[in-house]
């Protein structure tokens, strides 16, 4: 499997949860099976768990190459500067895989590397290049979400003693009423 190739083996049904704190199961095309009201949020969420190991092997194997197709120039630099850098590379691969969970899937694959994880005072964020944000602006789109009713929260977790890291990205947006008759 690729990096941007998704895992039809893992269970992912997702859910809409309503102002009253209610979850609604979506149907195959995304879509609710009924309508609670027409400002609802609705939240996409994607989690990942890395192999530190693993990371520190492709990292080895692939040097250069493999961090300039994953990670930003910004990350790079972030990751090198830290002591274990395998992990920190670890936590961003799983951020970047986490987002491409919450996109539909029959969004197009994207280059990891249009997925930049910034450090920010108040914790991870994310920077989305125009592959990143045209996938999520259709799934926004699919589901009439105006994407200035988006947010996108963002953590970051590693253990070196375990040897995981997980990343973890919820998008938040609230859905407008169908204008289709």
């Amino acid at each position: 499997m690729t990096m941007n190739e998704r895992d039809t083996r893992n269970d992912e049904t997702a859910f809409h949860i309503a102002s009253d704190g209610n979850s609604v199961p979506l149907d195959e095309s995304g879509l609710r099976t009924s309508r609670i009201s027409d400002v609802d949020p609705v939240v996409r969420h994607g989690v990942d768990l890395v192999s530190i190991e693993r990371i520190a092997s492709l990292l080895a194997e692939f040097g250069e190459s493999f961090r300039c197709r994953a990670f930003t120039a910004s990350e790079r630099a972030y990751c090198e500067k830290r002591g274990t850098p395998p992990q920190h590379y670890a936590a961003r691969w799983a951020a970047k895989e986490a987002f491409c969970k919450t996109l539909d899937a029959e969004s197009p694959a994207i280059p990891l590397d249009s997925i930049e994880v910034i450090r920010e005072r108040t914790g991870p964020q994310l920077r989305l290049e125009p592959p990143a944000a045209r996938a999520l602006d259709k799934v926004l789109d699919r589901r009439n979400i105006p994407p200035e009713t988006t947010d996108i929260a963002v953590s970051l977790s590693h253990d070196r003693s375990a040897e995981y890291a997980i990343g973890s990205v919820t998008v938040f947006g609230v859905e407008t009423a169908s204008t289709d008759q």
